[in-house]
């Protein structure tokens, strides 16, 4: 559904974010795990493409809603950390109206705890940390999102800007792990999640009715990983858990493809109790203010710059991460006075050389 259907239907979510491409411009490139995770829920939707509208922008962070994906619920604005947390308690609270609650695997939610640890690792690792693929893929592709969006020069440093603090952030935040002991954790629990996959199959009888929560947090990261080069990636092509990974991203793919399609039984209407949502903490993160304060202010939310996890859920090894600290009762956040600043700078540049050109014509 594109923004210009919102004349017609008014959706229940509305899906601020910001889409890089491939080399042929052609295809989204996944760089954000949230973004995959967000796309993946709403195809599971019976209304998915009536109760959700994604609007595109040209930056992958905007002053009101923090780092893209953001939305609106029922017109309360959710930045990203809520948004994913909404959704996850969407597709979680289906799993137990379909499946019931005795029938849910165990330690569901300590697995999706535990996917979120090892996998925003090894993401963070190939497409900002280790620089071949940071050069070659991840900003490359990011720009292309900013000029397939038609933006104009000044975008295109603020994107740069953007990608160089994030770089910057998954650095530190990596800083004392080896890349070699990432890698083997990222093998491990692959072991293990196959392994967890065929003990679920075996209690349906071989037939996976619907994907898991579990499911679609490592479709989301695999989004990412999976169209990464191997000349590239950090990993030796072939590894057994990568391998592992892209089975399983193609499974899941095509049947999240016969959801979108409306070709099996979907599940229920997209729906969202704001109250709740208002009154739960953002999971894993460190919000400026309560939830209640996001989406009471309107406009006056305050920017999220963390480099957390995919689907907003931070693992305790990144308690590191950085956040935009506002002091309170400041409604301008740390971004937006980044961006007035360099505007202010470059209308100044723009000025003097106009001054100086002009004095120089004069003189002649």
């Amino acid at each position: 559904m594109t923004a210009d259907a919102l004349d017609t239907v008014e959706p229940r979510l509305v899906v601020h974010c910001f889409r890089a491409w491939d080399t042929s411009g052609s295809e989204e490139t996944y760089i954000s795990p949230e973004s995959a995770f967000v796309q993946s829920c709403v195809d599971l939707c019976a209304d998915g493409q009536q109760s959700a509208c994604f609007i595109e922008s040209s930056l992958p962070e905007t002053a009101a809603l923090g780092i893209l994906p953001a939305a609106f619920i029922d017109g309360h604005p959710a930045c990203r950390e809520l948004l994913c947390y909404s959704l996850r308690r969407f597709v979680a609270v289906e799993e137990v109206a379909v499946h019931g609650a005795g029938s849910l695997f165990p330690s569901t939610e300590a697995w999706v705890a535990h996917t979120h640890e090892v996998m925003s690792a090894i993401t963070d690792l190939a497409l900002w940390v280790h620089r071949p693929c940071y050069s070659l893929h991840t900003k490359p592709a990011m720009l292309r999102g900013a000029c397939n969006g038609r933006a104009g020069t000044l975008v295109r440093m603020l994107l740069a800007r953007f990608c160089r603090n994030r770089r910057w952030h998954a650095c530190n935040a990596l800083l004392e792990t080896p890349a070699s002991a990432i890698l083997e954790r990222f093998e491990s629990f692959m072991s293990s999640f196959e392994g967890r996959l065929g003990a679920r199959k075996s209690q349906l009888d071989g037939t996976m009715e619907q994907p898991r929560l579990e499911d679609l947090v490592l479709f989301s990261y695999a989004q990412t990983l999976v169209v990464i080069p191997d000349s590239l990636a950090p990993w030796k092509a072939g590894t057994a858990g990568m391998a592992r990974l892209k089975r399983f991203h193609a499974d899941l793919a095509q049947q999240l493809c016969l959801h979108r399609t409306g070709s099996v039984p979907r599940r229920r209407r997209l729906s969202f109790n704001i109250n709740e949502l208002q009154q739960c903490p953002v999971l894993g993160s460190k919000p400026e203010g309560s939830a209640r304060d996001r989406t009471s202010q309107g406009s006056k939310v305050q920017a999220q710059t963390s480099s957390g996890s995919a689907t907003g859920n931070s693992s305790s090894n990144n308690g590191n991460n950085n956040h935009s600290n506002v002091a309170e009762g400041d409604l301008i956040p740390a971004s937006q006075r980044r961006t007035n600043t360099i505007l202010v700078v470059w209308w100044l540049a723009s000025f003097g050389a106009f001054f100086v050109w002009s004095r120089r014509q004069g003189a002649r």
